[in-house]
Parts: C-alpha cells; structure tokens; sequence
C-alpha cells in the first residue's frame, strides 16, 4: 500500500483539514478536506496519472464535479474536486 500521508501533510501545512477518509484503497486515496476559507473539497491522490481529471480540469461539465486542480505531488498523482 502506497503512503499518501507525505501529500495529506503537505496540505495540513497549508492550512487544510483532513475531515474525513472517504476511500483508502492500495492504489488511491479519497479524503473531504476543508480548506483555510472553509470550503469543503474532495482531494484524490492516486498512484498513476489519470488523464480524464486532467482533461476536465477548470471546465463545468454536465453531472460531474467540477475538477478545480489536477497535478503531480510526490510522485502521485493528486486532484482536487468539488465536493457534491
């Protein structure tokens, strides 16, 4: 199982709030986070790059969350989404 928690400190660093482990799987994380405005947020990170985030990335798209970041951190792959 890959540790996810050099990326969730990184954000705790930063002023966000773990809130809550929504899915931990072997492959990928899945975490409601708060951040320092107290906005709600739902942050991924996955041990591959998946390019439909990146793709959606700023764009509003009919019945899905909208994907406000997509990037690499620490040699995972992290995505910040909106939480619905």
């Amino acid at each position: 199982m890959i540790d996810f928690q050099q990326v969730l400190q990184g954000y705790q660093n930063k002023g966000h709030i773990l809130k809550q482990h929504l899915s931990k799987k072997p492959e990928s994380g899945v975490y409601l986070m708060m951040n320092p405005e107290g906005k709600e947020y739902v942050l991924r990170i996955c041990d591959k790059r998946i390019e439909a985030y990146e793709a959606i990335t700023g764009h509003l798209c009919p019945n899905l969350p909208r994907v406000y970041k997509a990037c690499e951190a620490g040699g995972l792959f992290v995505v910040e989404e909106e939480y619905i």
